[in-house]
C-alpha cells in the first residue's frame, strides 16, 4: 500500500512541477520554476511537519504519499545543482552565486515559516 502511495504522489508531484515550469517559462534560460517549486515544497513540508504533531501522526501510506511522492517529485535538487553549474559554466559567476544564495535563504525561510505558521495558527 505504502508503495502505491509513493508512486502515485509521485506523479502527482511530476505533473504539479511540470505545470509549474509550464507557467514560469516565460523567461526562457532562467531557473525561476525552479526556485519557485523548491521554496513552496519547503514551505508546505514545513506546514506538514508542523500540523502532523498537533493533529496527530500522519499514517504511513499519507506521509509516504505527501512527503516522499508528492513533494520529493515536485521538489527538484538535481535541477537547481544543474542550472547553478550552467550558470558558472556560462560565465556568469554573480547570477550562480545569487541563485544559489537566494535557493538555500528562501528554502529554509518557506521551510521555518511552514511549519512557524501551524504552530501559531493551529495552537
Amino acid at each position: 500500500m505504502e508503495i502505491l502511495a509513493v508512486g502515485i504522489g509521485g506523479f502527482v508531484g511530476a505533473v504539479a512541477r511540470y505545470g509549474v515550469s509550464r507557467l514560469l517559462s516565460f523567461a526562457p534560460h532562467t531557473a525561476w520554476s525552479t526556485l519557485a517549486v523548491n521554496v513552496v515544497g519547503a514551505f508546505l513540508l514545513g506546514l506538514l511537519m508542523g500540523t502532523s504533531g498537533r493533529w496527530g501522526a500522519l499514517t504511513d501510506p499519507v506521509r509516504s504519499f505527501l512527503i516522499v511522492g508528492l513533494l520529493g517529485s515536485f521538489t527538484t535538487f538535481s535541477t537547481f545543482s544543474w542550472e547553478a553549474i550552467d550558470l558558472f559554466r556560462a560565465g556568469q559567476v554573480r547570477a550562480g552565486s545569487f541563485y544559489i544564495l537566494i535557493s538555500l535563504l528562501l528554502g529554509l525561510a518557506g521551510g521555518a515559516s511552514g511549519y512557524w505558521l501551524t504552530r501559531r495558527v493551529v495552537s
